[in-house]
């Protein structure tokens, strides 16, 4: 997973000397090679050309280890970049009071000054990738809303802020040009972005006195439940609760930020979302975070106006017409595959039994939901116009998951090493394209969504 070498210079060199324009940096003591010959004297500027200097050696010591950033954050400016996050987005400021925050949160603040690595690295993380710290800041944050949901000790609450903090530390050191990249990644390019978490883990080990589980949280935060996480696909009875907070808000970011960003939503607005995902990390953190944001008095946001809500049911129910079809593959795929151990098999198949169990336990795509969306639709039930967002969200979320496990089918017929262990390959070659049609907007041949009783289905 990764070809990480503390005493091999990487991006993070170049980021120093970028830092360098803004603050300054200097080796903190001579930076010596392998060979103990000296590289770069104690007291020097490291500078593009001392950087490019670094670059061309093995060094004897981690070069974070060597170096010191003028006017790094410290705790109490990590502490003001929380509480100036959090003010700025009334849904956390919300939570925020509603949960007395600001007492810990400045304690833990103040522990995190006793990791001087770590400071180094979260001013290096504000200044070359912002986006990456304010992530950190959020996950920082609202780890430790769900740690004290969890009713957990001190030491673990400090963890699991560290862990928040610090997650995302490990990218300092993957290319730029593979940061940066905007197109598909290869699979190399993949494995080196999926790396972060490997490298983030052994900075952190090396770090005197940080507490072991912040390291092994940090090496967790994109494993899931099911099993298809990485870096090493673990299952929930392999992983920790630590691990599994920092998952949940790191995944929750890009949907509060990215996704609901534009038009205004709030953290209360991805609970439908995380209704099918609630088996991917720990059942006891999901129910925290619903039980937070549900009794924190968020104000529920309506995007589509009355007037618009009956054209935008029509929509919900055509969009519903393709998302059954493709479901019906789905449960065609999930039989096909073989139960199998090798790794890429057992992703596969969990993929497609997370989708069956959702259907099942939400009836998302039944009858009788499309009749009510119907009804509600005809008769103006303008109290029920907020659940119609609601089921819009479901919606979108479920035809993400039903993208992820088309990709990961071509993944497994992809791979020829497989193939003896595909005794309906066929099949599911067929099924990968219909799969493919309907992404594309096309429907197969011979399917027709009126004809199909997702529940009738599920249930055999």
């Amino acid at each position: 997973m990764s070809d990480y070498d503390p005493g091999t210079p990487d991006a993070y060199t170049q980021h120093l000397a970028e830092v360098n324009e803004k603050k300054e940096v200097l080796a903190s003591e001579d930076i010596v090679n392998a060979n103990g010959v000296l590289v770069v004297a104690k007291g020097t500027p490291i500078k593009r050309d001392i950087a490019d200097k670094i670059l061309n050696h093995k060094l004897l010591k981690p070069l974070e280890d060597t170096v010191k950033i003028e006017d790094a954050i410290t705790g109490d400016s990590l502490f003001n970049s929380i509480k100036i996050f959090v003010n700025s987005n009334i849904d956390l400021k919300k939570i925020h009071e509603k949960h007395e925050l600001n007492k810990p949160l400045k304690a833990l603040c103040k522990q995190y000054n006793e990791y001087s690595i770590l400071t180094q690295k979260l001013t290096v993380l504000s200044l070359r990738l912002p986006e990456e710290f304010e992530k950190g800041l959020f996950c920082s944050w609202l780890s430790v809303v769900l740690a004290k949901q969890l009713k957990l000790n001190i030491e673990q609450t400090e963890s699991t802020f560290l862990a928040g903090l610090a997650h995302d530390i490990g990218m300092l050191h993957i290319a730029p040009e593979i940061l940066d990249k905007t197109d598909e990644y290869t699979a190399e390019e993949w494995r080196a972005m999926q790396s972060h978490v490997v490298i983030g883990q052994r900075i952190l080990s090396n770090m005197s006195g940080m507490p072991q589980d912040v390291s092994v949280a940090v090496l967790e935060h994109h494993e899931r439940c099911d099993g298809t996480g990485y870096p090493s696909g673990k299952f929930a009875k392999n992983l920790t609760t630590l691990g599994q907070i920092v998952a949940l808000a790191d995944a929750l970011y890009p949907i509060r930020f990215k996704k609901f960003v534009d038009d205004g939503r709030s953290l209360l607005e991805t609970v439908p979302i995380m209704q099918l995902n609630d088996t991917v990390h720990f059942y006891d953190t999901y129910c925290a975070l619903a039980l937070v944001v549900r009794s924190s008095d968020l104000t529920p946001i309506n995007i589509v106006k009355e007037t618009e809500i009956p054209s935008f049911i029509d929509k919900q129910l055509t969009d519903a017409s393709t998302l059954i079809l493709s479901c019906k593959v789905v449960v065609d795929i999930d039989k096909c595959l073989p139960n199998d151990n090798k790794h890429q098999l057992v992703v596969a198949c969990n993929l497609t039994d997370r989708i069956c169990a959702s259907l099942r336990r939400t009836g998302l795509l039944s009858a009788e939901l499309r009749r009510w969306m119907e009804y509600v639709r005809d008769n103006k039930l303008t109290a029920c116009y907020r659940e119609m967002e609601e089921i819009s969200l479901m919606q979108q979320e479920l035809s993400w998951q039903i993208s992820r496990a088309r990709r990961q089918l071509q993944v497994v017929l992809e791979d020829k090493s497989l193939h003896k262990f595909l005794k309906k390959k066929t099949s599911l070659q067929k099924f990968y394209r219909q799969l493919c049609l309907l992404n594309e907007g096309a429907i197969p041949d011979g399917m027709n969504s009126e004809d199909i009783d997702m529940i009738e289905i599920l249930s055999h």
